[in-house]
């Protein structure tokens, strides 16, 4: 009982001690003075309370940017680093540039009808040794040996095509003054060469188209006189100087259809190949 009693007292005291506590004491009597002072003192007291939480809890909550060096960082270091810090690590390269041939390798590959040996000049000079003296125009057999020369050379083109662009590519330098992650450098390579294949089909699409164009505005006759016809006249414009010749445009109807399809207008007039046996 006496120990509460004790403590009921100290208590008492500090509560009258914090009441009455005056931190701007002018050691004047006037009560109105003195009640102002103790007002202004608890004042004083809250608002430096106040102020004292709201610094604590900022200070706690704040984020503390703390920057480390790490010199020379080894693949395996920079990858744990890279998981823990991926938005604020940097990491200097000691060379900015890098040809691609030195981290890539691309290769292409054709349809296999370029590797066969139908574009092969014994296969062309073989189909083009047949006897054409009795076979009609429209006769697979008499553009056969074109047709393979023409597709040799596409394949040859489109070969040397992509060789060069696959040289340009590789001498291309690679620029980054920081070092970036795999999967970055993975989708920035494949957005590269996606875009160097791109051109590459389209520069020869575009030759391609060129070339059908050129031929088309032109008229230029086939060897194999599938677009023309060139009858020789057999009297009458002939002379010792020179044989007048005139051309008959060539005309085809596509099967399942009543149109006819002339060379000089249309863009191509595709048939199947067929092979016309004739008796004796």
């Amino acid at each position: 009982m006496v120990v509460m009693e004790r403590l009921r007292l100290l208590f008492n005291v500090v509560c009258i001690k914090i009441a009455l506590l005056n931190l701007f004491n002018t050691k004047l009597i006037d009560e109105r003075i003195v009640r102002h002072e103790i007002y202004s003192t608890r004042l004083f007291i809250i608002l430096f309370s106040i102020s004292v939480v709201i610094i604590t809890l900022y200070t706690s909550l704040s984020i503390h940017v703390k920057t480390e060096t790490l010199t020379m960082p080894t693949k395996i270091q920079y990858e744990q680093l890279f998981v823990q810090y991926s938005d604020s690590l940097q990491c200097p390269c000691t060379q900015i540039s890098i040809f691609y041939n030195e981290f890539t390798r691309i290769t292409s590959s054709f349809h296999q009808v370029c590797s066969s040996e139908f574009v092969s000049q014994q296969w062309i000079d073989f189909v083009f040794a047949t006897n054409l003296t009795f076979i009609w125009t429209m006769d697979v057999r008499t553009s056969m040996s074109a047709m393979w020369q023409l597709i040799s050379a596409l394949c040859q083109y489109a070969n040397t095509t992509f060789s060069d662009t696959i040289d340009t590519f590789s001498n291309t330098s690679f620029i980054s003054p920081m070092l970036i992650s795999e999967n970055l450098l993975r989708t920035q390579m494949q957005a590269s060469i996606d875009l160097t294949r791109q051109t590459a089909s389209d520069n020869i699409r575009r030759s391609f188209t060129a070339v059908h164009e050129i031929t088309q505005a032109s008229g230029l006759l086939t060897g194999v006189s599938t677009n023309f016809i060139v009858p020789l006249l057999s009297s009458g414009w002939n002379s010792s100087s020179y044989t007048l010749l005139f051309s008959q445009q060539s005309r085809y109807i596509q099967s399942g259809s009543t149109t006819i399809c002339y060379c000089q207008s249309d863009r191509s007039c595709p048939n199947p190949g067929n092979l016309y046996l004739y008796k004796s």
